[in-house]
Parts: structure tokens; sequence; C-alpha cells
């Protein structure tokens, strides 16, 4: 059993640069790779007031179990 990430912003799965589709062994190690590769960094805050942060990944992912 294994995990795939499925890119919104590309409307198909994340595959590596050989055109392998991307499996992973858990949810956990999916989350892992995304955090990696498409993290967006938080502005440094400035002041103390509560700002509106972007968000947290580049483009929405969903992550499919396959068996």
């Amino acid at each position: 059993m294994g995990y795939v990430i499925f890119s919104f912003e590309d409307g198909d799965y994340l595959y590596d640069n050989q055109g392998q589709l991307l499996v992973f062994e858990s949810r956990g190690l999916a989350y892992q790779y995304m955090q990696i590769n498409y993290h967006i960094p938080l502005p440094v805050q400035k002041t103390k007031r509560v700002i509106n942060y972007p968000n947290f990944y580049q483009a929405p992912f969903k992550v499919h179990k396959v068996c």
C-alpha cells in the first residue's frame, strides 16, 4: 500500500525527474515531501498585529491511498 500526491494546479499526480509516479510508504512521508519541495516560507512579522499569511503550499494538493 502506498500514497500518491495529486496536484490541483497541474491536474495530475506528481512525478520524479525520470517520469515515474512518486509513491510514498506513508502519508507522513508524502507530507514531508510536500514541505520540502512546495513550502512557502512565512513572511517576517514586522509588527505585533495579526496579519493574514499566504497559503502554506504553492498549490492545493491531495494525498490518495493506492494499493
